[in-house]
């Protein structure tokens, strides 16, 4: 079976991984997030207060937000609107009717978080004014919530509640948006990755051996699956603007198509990056798949398997502003998904972001360079009779010292962006964030060792035999490394599911709440 034809099973396999992951999300609890509320959770009141503050310890959207003040009737007693205080759009206010009676109230809120996440909880408070009116005692059917919310310091977040801050959107739209999530990674890193591919390894290793029928086998296979990583991207965007809608507003996904909630999606940070990426994704299908890596621009001669090995060297000419566009394209992409997650919203902002798309690049040349050895240059080469060896050789050798150097980035900025999101052994054990990126690297370091065994010690093997005389066994090592690339693409999409997974849980340093 050829490594295209066995590649086809991936998506499958990786659709059930990401499926089973975002069930598991879906039970999940949110974090309560909030620093600071006024009046504060479980306090006594001799005034009764004109406005309820929240403060949050991150930017917050007030698209879909909303914080309900009940008294001990369960009647609202809010104004209905929630505004920001000041301009650092972390403290949120509504104002209150005048004029409370004597009583307990409850303070209901739900917001969005500048990651797109949906927060919610309630506290507490109680109004004793000098003299108190007889019509405020509490109702027996509001007392039970009261006390719970005073009794735990005014922040209980309750997201499976069936009340009006509860989850309503149900569990379809939290397991479609991780599989949304992933087709969006597993198409943006495919489309950068591969383009890589084509210019760092594929073009500067165009040996004299290779025919014109060569190149032209790989640029057929390459622009099919750059098609098919853009069409994945453009879906996974576009199913995540209702699917965020229903989350976000808390309803189910039938009526997440209306015009008013699709609106407010493209009001928050989530929407705004979302549209960029669809017009980024729009340029690139309009610019980049024309382009063909394997169209030469120069006449190549005949020489022998020894001298091919040494040819690889020679880099041919390439059209330079051409692939300083298409890197920054490239680079636009992947800074989506950096602005749409955690690392857009931790600060410092612009640290976090360059280190996690330099984390992105790494991951895309490192994955679209398995790919294409397994689904693009491995099959093109088989047009070469007796010449496959040489013809593979200096394209594995250079992508060895290419993937080198994108996994000791990964290495160093994944390092850094898991300090920053959790930096206590406690937010690695206790959290589900912390949880997830224990199983992240559970799946990553095999990765990493088959890598370390296909540059060690299958890649040396290729070369010996690339500078041998064709020989019935020559094509053994080529083999090998086949099976084990196929077997590092598994683990590396593996890897997508998970880091999907990981975007849908608020960070140990988001706030005080527990998954467990």
């Amino acid at each position: 079976m050829s490594g295209i034809r066995q590649l086809k099973r991936v998506p499958i396999f990786l659709g059930l991984v990401a499926s089973f992951m975002t069930l598991c999300i879906a039970t999940s609890h949110a974090h309560s997030f909030v620093r600071s509320t006024d009046p504060k959770g479980g306090s006594k009141l001799r005034k009764p207060p004109s406005v309820v503050v929240i403060r949050f310890d991150a930017p917050v959207e007030l698209a879909f937000g909303r914080i309900h003040v009940l008294n001990s009737s369960g009647e609202r007693v809010d104004r209905g609107e929630i505004e920001y205080v000041g301009e650092e759009r972390t403290v949120v206010r509504t104002r209150l009717a005048p004029e409370l009676e004597n009583g307990r109230y409850l303070v209901r809120w739900r917001i969005v978080a500048g990651d797109g996440h949906p927060r919610n909880g309630e506290f507490g408070f109680r109004l004793a004014l000098p003299a108190p009116s007889p019509s405020a005692s509490p109702s027996p059917s509001a007392s039970p919530p009261d006390r719970e919310a005073e009794e735990h310091g005014g922040h209980v977040a309750s997201p499976g509640a069936s009340d009006e801050h509860g989850t309503g959107s149900g569990v379809v739209p939290n397991v479609l948006v991780g599989i949304a999530r992933w087709l969006t990674f597993a198409g943006l890193l495919l489309l950068t990755g591969l383009g890589a591919f084509a210019v760092v390894v594929w073009r500067p290793t165009g040996g004299l051996l290779r025919s014109p029928e060569v190149n032209e086998a790989f640029s057929r296979r390459w622009s099919a699956l750059m098609r098919m990583a853009l069409v994945a991207a453009i879906l996974g965007s576009l199913a995540s603007i209702p699917v965020q809608a229903a989350i976000a507003g808390d309803v189910p996904l039938s009526e997440a198509f209306s015009g008013d909630l699709l609106r407010a999606v493209f009001d928050t940070r989530f929407g705004e990056v979302v549209l960029i990426r669809l017009g980024l994704l729009l340029v690139c299908a309009a610019v980049l798949l024309p382009w063909g890596p394997a169209a030469e621009r120069q006449t190549l001669a005949v020489a022998t398997a020894r001298q091919d090995l040494g040819a690889a060297a020679v880099r041919p000419a390439e059209p330079r502003l051409t692939v300083a566009a298409l890197a920054l394209l490239g680079l636009g992409l992947l800074a989506t998904i950096s602005f749409g997650g955690h690392a857009g919203t931790a600060e410092p902002v612009a640290v976090n972001v360059m280190a996690d798309v330099l984390h992105l690049v790494g991951a895309a040349v490192w994955l679209g360079g398995l790919v294409g050895l397994i689904a693009v240059a491995f099959p093109a080469t088989r047009l070469e009779d007796g010449k496959r060896v040489q013809i593979a050789a200096p394209v594995v050798s250079r992508f060895s010292d290419v993937a080198f150097i994108a996994v000791a980035v990964i290495v160093a900025t994944g390092t850094f962006r898991a300090w920053i999101e959790i930096r206590t052994l406690e937010g690695l054990t206790g959290y589900a964030y912390g949880l997830t990126l224990l199983g992240k690297l559970a799946v990553v370091v095999p990765l990493l060792a088959l890598g370390g065994i296909n540059r060690q010690w299958t890649k040396p093997r290729l070369n010996r035999a690339a500078v041998a005389d064709a020989s019935p066994g020559s094509e053994t090592p080529l083999r090998t490394l086949r099976r084990l690339v196929l077997v590092e693409v598994v683990l590396a999409a593996v890897v997508l599911a998970v880091s999907a997974a990981l975007g849908q849980f608020p960070p140990p340093t988001g706030g005080p709440g527990r998954h467990t």
